[in-house]
């Protein structure tokens, strides 16, 4: 999922009604949250690193069972066990030069199909990696590079493919351009759609005919599965915002399908791995399905700064979510490098309050999820995949 979206929210105007009520810490410059004692359900937990170590950027929790783990190396790791062993998928042969690089997708519906880029273009295995075809050719016609691939939790026949190609025919050019490709069947055949948006794409985890896609200050809606696109403003005012995290949008099922929740990024750049300038970050939630935004969490400190890297709710019950904060400091001493922590803060009333949760992670976190069964949360970090129990579990 995307991770993404909006309406007008200004970052002082941090609460609503219920905020008076509320103990307001100021730690350090321009960054204010409201704390509370943590609920029963996290309270006493703690993280536990699992057995699969290295630079962990991606999880995927297909419905029907599995645990996978994408690593910056592009290896795909499963679990069976909730994450006690892993083993190494089979991939694809993989490419050279520029489109080398893996983009991998787990069907969210049906673990044993996978997509992943590869040599000749985008493969798709539906017998659990033990063959692979290809299903997306390379060409000047399609492209060279596959920059994200999404399938639709509402229909796993529908699937978008971001792709790379050189205006002037040379894959060896530098000058790029993106065409988002679009496929009802499962990728026997594509289509390309129109999106003003080189950010994430995200298809709504309930209703196949609506897209969205993350654009700057605002998101790009479409209800009819990308045919025609509207923007949908979430940032007001006049600070910059970028497209958030890969995974920052979650919501539109469960208990209250309208409620959602997306994080967001003052810098274009401020991703986890990449080195300052960081501008901040703001979680929003919207109430009537993605129509209007409240800023429930905001962090302006400045570089190096503190931004929301993981995000997660519980569908059954959707005043609970969680949100991983990765904070860098400079490290006194080496001013070029940064010390980085990351410590997860859940709220049980829809964002209002806000407490920490498990100790601190050192470094980096990439994605956030909740298990299947609703009994954990996985972080997937720069050291490897980290597990929280839940419910005292």
């Amino acid at each position: 999922m995307f991770t993404n979206k909006f309406s007008a929210a200004s970052w002082p105007k941090l609460w609503l009604a219920a905020a008076a009520a509320l103990l307001v810490a100021v730690s350090g410059p321009g960054k204010l949250h409201a704390q509370a004692s943590a609920s029963s359900q996290d309270s006493g937990s703690q993280w536990a690193q699992l057995t699969l170590s290295g630079d962990v950027i991606q999880l995927f929790t297909p419905a029907s069972g599995a645990f996978f783990a994408l690593t910056s190396a592009h290896q795909l790791f499963r679990s069976d066990d909730a994450g006690a062993h892993w083993r190494l998928v089979r991939l694809p042969p993989p490419g050279t030069g520029f489109h080398g690089r893996h983009e991998i997708e787990v069907d969210p519906t049906d673990h044993q199909v996978v997509y992943a880029a590869g040599a000749d273009g985008l493969y798709q295995t539906t017998d659990d990696a033990a063959s692979w075809h290809v299903v997306m050719p390379f060409g000047q016609d399609m492209g060279w590079n596959i920059d994200e691939i999404l399938v639709s939790p509402a229909d796993h026949n529908l699937l978008f493919a971001r792709l790379w190609t050189h205006p002037g025919g040379n894959p060896n050019d530098s000058e790029l351009s993106s065409t988002v490709w679009r496929s009802g069947d499962r990728g026997r055949t594509w289509q390309a759609i129109q999106v003003r948006s080189a950010g994430p794409i995200a298809p709504h985890p309930t209703d196949p005919s609506r897209v969205f896609a993350a654009l700057g200050k605002a998101f790009l809606t479409s209800n009819n599965q990308g045919d025609s696109f509207s923007l949908l403003q979430l940032v007001d005012g006049e600070r910059g915002a970028s497209s958030g995290p890969e995974h920052a949008l979650v919501g539109g099922r469960g208990a209250l399908p309208g409620r959602w929740y997306t994080a967001v990024w003052d810098d274009q750049y401020a991703a986890p791995r990449f080195e300052p300038p960081f501008a901040g970050s703001d979680l929003y939630r919207s109430d009537d399905d993605s129509g209007t935004w409240t800023d429930v969490l905001a962090f302006h400190d400045r570089s190096p700064g503190t931004l929301v890297s993981g995000l997660a709710y519980d569908p059954s019950n959707p005043d609970h979510v969680w949100a991983m904060l990765t904070t860098r400091t400079r490290d006194p001493q080496d001013a070029q490098h940064l010390l980085k922590s990351s410590q997860l803060q859940a709220s049980g009333d829809d964002g209002l309050t806000w407490s920490d949760v498990g100790q601190a992670i050192d470094g980096s976190v990439s994605d956030l999820v909740l298990g299947v069964d609703g009994a954990n949360l996985y972080a997937a970090t720069d050291s490897g995949v980290w597990r929280l129990p839940l419910n005292g579990n």
